[in-house]
């Protein structure tokens, strides 16, 4: 069923609402900028990957360790991302991926907000607003950092299970799927008691989603509210993989903080929800935008653990590998879709040569961007810059506003 597109004034009036919400004070928008430059036709799907904190060391060390060349080995744009945020020093994930979701800049630990705490539109709610699918998958928390950022609004990254939360209740995405179940541990095994129950919009929604009382928005602008069905159980998550799909899903993984990486761990993994993500969303004929992190790569980066690392990379790559197969399963689908993968930032400042670690923080180092599918050229184009050890450079922010302008070309930009 086609879902009808919100018009400019609905979308400013639900970013006036999540302004309230989400910014003390009532802040005012970001002024706008310059026009962006045209953007190709024809792009009907986007599929932006992002390993958190994988620099250039990171996706070496991942294909040297695989032994073969990983998925994006086959893409045509190679680039390296400039990350700096608004302000001195290392990015941050809330800055990273508000830049990325935004296409502005702006200061360390904000999530969809600019500088001065000013509301920024991003891809999910634009692509909504363009009468598009949306969905996020992650195989961390979804009220971490980086989902956080293209799920809502907060001037700090603290925030981001009032932000998931407002997404269930409020928001018109329509596929959301990540780690973090309350009652199981980092293995997948059942809790004595409880544990944090963030990642799931805090206890009341938690217990909300479960009781089947949540109240929901209307996702697709038809007037009729557009429940969620919560799933939190591996077999249901990997039913969700193939066959008719429910209209919108919130899928909790049995596991806390990240899944498990690796097979025979009985919880889902990455690949499993990108496919089960995908079932859901891919029937819109207007087209979809889906994000995929791998986001435990930047806890491991932070410890050191290179093993661990490794073990992560495999799981974005085997995810990545997810979209391609989905991608090219018809003509149509590879004419039509857009894949973007990159990074938010690097972390650890991993040595190529022999995979030490120079610090357990986030470092300036540029990352890099793979790209295929309608658009990937005009995202070279983009990039303005040049890094004198990986070439030509692209700015974070432009990538994002790029993005931005791609799944909503009949909107002006709103920043």
């Amino acid at each position: 069923m086609t879902r009808p597109p919100f018009s400019a004034a609905v979308l400013a009036a639900a970013a006036a609402v999540l302004l309230a919400q989400s910014v003390p004070g009532g802040a005012p928008r970001a002024p706008r900028g310059p026009a962006l430059p045209p953007v190709p036709a024809g792009v009907r799907n986007v599929v932006l990957c992002i390993a958190d904190g994988a620099g250039f060391a990171h996706f070496a060390a991942a294909e040297r360790r695989a032994g073969h060349g990983r998925p994006w080995d086959r893409f045509p744009v190679r680039l390296a991302v400039g990350t700096a945020p608004a302000g001195a020093g290392p990015t941050d994930s809330a800055a990273a991926a508000t830049a990325l979701a935004t296409g502005v800049k702006t200061r360390r630990g904000a999530l969809g907000v600019s500088p001065a705490g000013a509301y920024l539109p991003n891809l999910l709610e634009r692509a909504e607003a363009a009468g598009r699918a949306t969905g996020i998958v992650t195989s961390v928390a979804p009220d971490d950092a980086t989902p956080a950022a293209f799920l809502g609004h907060a001037p700090h990254r603290s925030e981001g299970a009032r932000v998931l939360a407002d997404a269930l209740r409020h928001g018109a995405v329509d596929a959301i799927f990540g780690a973090g179940h309350p009652e199981f541990d980092e293995a997948g095994r059942p809790l004595r008691r409880p544990g944090p129950y963030g990642p799931a919009g805090g206890r009341r929604t938690f217990e909300d989603l479960r009781a089947g009382r949540l109240a929901a928005a209307d996702a697709d602008g038809d007037g009729v509210p557009d429940p969620w069905t919560f799933v939190e159980t591996s077999s249901r998550i990997l039913a969700l993989g193939e066959g008719p799909a429910p209209k919108r899903v919130f899928a909790l993984a049995p596991a806390a903080k990240s899944l498990p990486a690796g097979p025979a761990t009985g919880v889902p993994r990455l690949a499993e929800m990108v496919r089960a993500a995908l079932n859901v969303i891919d029937g819109d004929p207007e087209g979809f935008v889906l994000v995929v992190e791998g986001g435990a790569v930047d806890g491991a980066s932070h410890r050191g653990q290179t093993e661990r690392m490794l073990a992560e990379m495999a799981e974005f790559a085997a995810a990545v590998e997810a979209v391609l197969a989905w991608r090219d399963a018809s003509p149509e689908r590879a004419a039509a879709t857009l894949v973007v993968v990159t990074a938010d930032h690097e972390t650890g400042g991993l040595s190529e040569a022999d995979l030490t670690w120079s610090t357990d923080r986030h470092t300036d180092a540029p990352v890099p961007l793979f790209a295929a599918g309608p658009g990937a050229e005009e995202i070279r184009a983009r990039a303005t810059g040049r890094d004198p050890r990986r070439g030509p450079l692209l700015d974070n922010a432009a990538l994002g506003a790029f993005l931005n302008r791609l799944v909503a070309p009949r909107f002006p930009p709103l920043h």
